[in-house]
């Protein structure tokens, strides 16, 4: 996608991402496969914390905005969908 097949981290910290955007958003990520750390804090989508449900359905996601995500903790997000 996009020719991004090699990145493994994003920070898209403090870019003013919108609530109205999240969607696109969790869209474009789950298609970065390679992806192992995202940082989107300080965000106006990221101010709600749903938005970790969606992103921890990246299998390759090791840490979300500097936290790590272990196998439990997705699984766990993922059944509370």
């Amino acid at each position: 996608m996009f020719g991004l097949n090699s990145l493994t981290t994003l920070n898209v910290a403090k870019n003013m991402i919108g609530q109205d955007e999240l969607e696109n958003t969790i869209k474009t990520v789950l298609l970065l496969k390679p992806l192992q750390f995202l940082f989107m804090f300080d965000n106006e989508c990221a101010k709600d914390p749903s938005y970790w449900f969606w992103i921890a359905d990246h299998t390759n996601l090791k840490k979300l905005d500097g936290l790590e995500i272990k196998g439990f903790v997705r699984d766990w997000l993922s059944a509370l969908k």
